[in-house]
């Protein structure tokens, strides 16, 4: 950016995205350097605590193993996480 590159080229050259490239430069701005460190992101909304996910990632497996045939869906684990684990997804 400093040598007169667009958002999208930087992007393109660090392969993710151009809000991505924008967000940073926003941090960037904000707080220097320290903006970009390692830090918890909270623009993900995730509903199962990170305490149930690998009760999930088990039920998944054994949701898997009792199918007859063919492969658990999108759908079954939307049901499966409304059922135990209370959580809605769409």
């Amino acid at each position: 950016m400093k040598e007169g590159k667009s958002y999208t080229e930087v992007a393109a050259a660090l392969r993710t995205t151009r809000h991505t490239v924008v967000r940073w430069e926003r941090w960037f701005e904000r707080d220097g350097l320290k903006g970009l460190g390692s830090k918890p992101r909270y623009w993900c909304n995730q509903r199962l605590p990170r305490e149930q996910e690998e009760a999930f990632r088990l039920d998944i497996e054994q949701l898997q193993q009792e199918r007859a045939g063919g492969r658990i869906r999108g759908e079954d684990i939307r049901q499966l996480l409304a059922q135990q684990f209370d959580v809605a997804y769409s």
